[in-house]
């Protein structure tokens, strides 16, 4: 099973801890970030895992290593000059079949099997993961069973609501190609247009984007409670 892992490093928005650590290597009890994330991806039978990166890359690069230590495939794909963040899923080669693509400061306990599981019964193309504090879809933005790119004023794929956790058919790479400039829910809106099968993965649990320094915070002093929910902390 494969997993992009796409790690925007340049970011005012965790300030000042990232003035010396990329954010996908601040610590979460013992570990960085990047690390709990690749384990939680082999225990759900993830195999090879793709970081996409560029600043600081060489940090996590001395961090995961090529995965053999942690008993899987980790390989990079490191941006020259700063793209878009679908542009590395449309660079890296070999896709094929069922794929996930995440952000690279998620903590979380979401189940990927089961997401991964529900993407494949339903046969849809897309499977994005709400976390249940999201309000209920509005039923305007509901069309023939898929789910539209909207939550209604309070919520849209641009702003930070949103898991930054995908699951997706190999098919959708056909789509970055004339699409160049495309970000993740630019390609969802494409492929709700296209008429294919997006839907909703709800999930109730741990989510926080690191990428926040207040979600940061509040990781950092309520650490003990989630020890038990994601046990790769420690």
């Amino acid at each position: 099973m494969r997993a992009l892992i796409v790690v925007g490093e340049r970011t005012t928005r965790v300030r000042p801890y990232t003035t010396v650590i990329p954010k996908s290597l601040l610590p979460v009890g013992r570990k960085p970030v990047i690390e709990i994330i690749v384990n939680q991806l082999k225990h759900h039978g993830f195999t090879h895992i793709t970081i996409c990166l560029g600043h600081s890359a060489y940090l996590v690069q001395r961090v995961l290593g090529n995965g053999e230590k942690l008993g899987l495939v980790v390989d990079y794909h490191v941006e020259e000059i700063p793209l878009w963040t679908h542009d590395p899923l449309a660079l890296t080669k070999d896709i094929d079949g069922t794929f996930l693509v995440m952000n690279g400061d998620i903590l979380s306990d979401i189940n990927y099997t089961e997401m991964i599981r529900f993407h494949r019964e339903q046969g849809a193309t897309a499977t994005v993961a709400f976390p249940n504090r999201v309000p209920e879809i509005d039923s305007r933005f509901q069309r023939r069973g898929h789910v539209s790119a909207g939550f209604g004023r309070r919520w849209t794929f641009d702003n930070e609501e949103g898991t930054g956790i995908y699951v997706l058919d190999s098919s959708v790479l056909a789509y970055l190609v004339s699409f160049f400039s495309l970000d993740f829910p630019g390609l969802i809106r494409t492929l709700i247009g296209s008429r294919k099968k997006v839907i909703p993965f709800r999930f109730s649990g741990i989510w926080y984007d690191l990428g926040l320094a207040e979600d940061f915070r509040f990781v950092q002093d309520h650490f003990n409670r989630f020890k038990k929910s994601i046990p790769w902390l420690t």
